[in-house]
């Protein structure tokens, strides 16, 4: 590889991260509230039909203020820049290496954004844990007056994390990695994949076979073509399919994350706490806060692709 060739590389890089940073960070304080409404009905093992998104809207409204609605936006903020970036410069450098003609006999754009993104996920996961540990805790604050809710609550960022080493040590920040790694694995390829799908489908019936590759000098991109809504539009139904096959995983890595400080010690694993909700709930327990997600997921993820997509071609124009 050429030394040009070197150095549009690390251009591309650059933008991937850079865009793929700036749509998650957007999109994560915007829909802070929605977030927040799904980890409390998650928690509470109350019945659905008289404890749900309107409930806790007006919970937080009365007890906390219009505050509320960013609680655990601080650690959140803290992982999502550097995860966001690593995801999306693994999904757009692997997917494209993957994809090359050459590369596996051709028979690979179908696998390409999924062996990119768990890449990427599995070790995001793993070290986004303790930040979502924290972050979910720091939701459930003022939450204690509501039937089984009992929180401990946590006055900052800080207090949560030495609360949580002083009382479960270390361990207490990893509580949840195996359903954060079973989430997140299975959602990002569900995620990536489909939105792949989503822009190859609509590439196709309004005409445009592929994607076209637009060469300059010392630059390389690529232009699917598609405009904003179309963009919007494939994320959103991409986010929806994720969302919903991947609802059981949410409720099960939210419970393992907010029962110490809710004063629940009943779960015990991945499996135990699915047989458990399952048992004590029925199925239904296991999608608790799906209305919720959605609501948040929907927007998010047509913000997040139509974003990203967006600012690759200003950055492109900028560096």
């Amino acid at each position: 590889m050429s030394k040009k060739e070197d150095a549009i590389g690390l251009r591309l890089s650059v933008i991937h991260m850079m865009a793929g940073a700036t749509a998650r960070l957007t999109t994560a304080i915007l829909l802070s509230p929605a977030d927040l409404i799904k980890t409390r009905l998650q928690a509470t093992r109350q019945n659905p039909t008289s404890y749900g998104i309107v409930t806790v809207f007006k919970d937080v409204i009365r007890k906390e203020g219009p505050k509320g609605f960013i609680r655990g936006l601080g650690p959140r903020l803290i992982y999502i820049v550097p995860s966001a970036a690593i995801s999306f410069f693994c999904y757009e450098r692997i997917t494209s290496v993957i994809k090359d003609p050459a590369a596996f006999g051709g028979y690979n754009s179908a696998i390409a954004p999924v062996v990119g993104v768990t890449i990427a996920r599995l070790t995001g996961s793993a070290l986004r844990t303790p930040f979502d540990v924290v972050r979910q805790r720091l939701q459930m604050y003022g939450s204690a007056e509501k039937g089984d809710l009992k929180a401990k609550n946590y006055d900052n960022t800080y207090h949560a994390i030495r609360h949580i080493l002083k009382t479960e040590s270390w361990r207490g920040l990893f509580v949840s990695v195996q359903s954060a790694i079973i989430r997140d694995a299975s959602y990002a390829c569900l995620y990536f994949t489909s939105y792949e799908v989503m822009k190859w489908t609509q590439r196709r019936c309004l005409g445009l076979q592929r994607e076209n590759e637009v060469k300059t000098p010392g630059k390389r991109t690529i232009d699917d073509g598609l405009k904003p809504i179309n963009h919007a539009l494939a994320g959103s139904v991409a986010g929806i399919i994720a969302t919903t096959l991947t609802i059981p995983f949410d409720v099960v890595k939210t419970r393992l994350q907010t029962q110490a400080m809710l004063g629940e010690q009943g779960y015990k694993g991945v499996f135990h706490t699915a047989e458990m909700i399952k048992r004590q709930e029925g199925w239904r327990g296991l999608t608790r806060g799906l209305g919720a997600r959605l609501i948040y997921i929907i927007p998010a993820a047509a913000i997040v692709f139509t974003s990203y997509e967006q600012y690759k071609r200003l950055l492109d124009n900028i560096l």
